[in-house]
């Protein structure tokens, strides 16, 4: 969805200012260089009119699956954690069948209400009030449904048919290279 979002916000530009062509370039940091890397694959058969001549993704996320699927073997504090809400959400939006309620305790209940009405750095919380992953799962919650979205917009998969750069720091807080790589 947000390669399409970004291939129908050139569209809408062209429509609004005739003078805009239709070779572009798309450029993403973190989730927006995970939709870039989206973008590259999609675009040419969404928007054939256009010619995007290339992706630059700073730092994309990928293999969230793999790490979402490991969380319950982590047993000290994530500050990050506060992302999984965010990613929760969007799962739970993709597909019916990732039940939330089924899948949070009381405590990731309470940070899923967080993360609909705060920023993602009143999220991150270093120190005293990080949680475990196992704080914040159901224990023995079925991951199956959640783990089948994430894999689904994994973009190790995809096969872009423009060119990409991709663009990963060494000592990222939030991206891991291991997830890049």
């Amino acid at each position: 969805s947000e390669a399409r979002g970004l291939i129908d916000i050139v569209l809408a530009a062209r429509q609004l200012r005739l003078g805009i062509g239709a070779r572009w370039g798309v450029l993403g940091h973190s989730q927006g260089g995970h939709a870039a890397l989206f973008t590259a694959s999609l675009a040419s058969t969404w928007a054939p009119e256009l010619d995007l001549i290339g992706a630059v993704a700073l730092a994309p996320a990928g293999s969230a699956h793999d790490m979402v699927a490991g969380l319950r073997d982590i047993r000290t504090p994530v500050p990050a954690l506060g992302f999984l809400a965010c990613v929760l959400i969007g799962a739970a939006a993709a597909d019916p069948d990732v039940r939330l309620d089924q899948i949070l305790s009381p405590a990731g209940v309470r940070l899923l209400a967080r993360a609909e009405t705060s920023g993602i750095d009143d999220l991150i919380v270093p120190g005293p009030k990080s949680m475990t992953a196992a704080e914040v799962l159901s224990t023995g919650a079925d991951l199956g449904p959640l783990l089948k979205v994430l894999a689904a917009n994994d973009p190790a998969a995809l096969q872009p048919r423009r060119p990409v750069l991709i663009v990963q720091g060494e000592h990222d807080p939030i991206v891991a290279r291991s997830s890049t790589d």
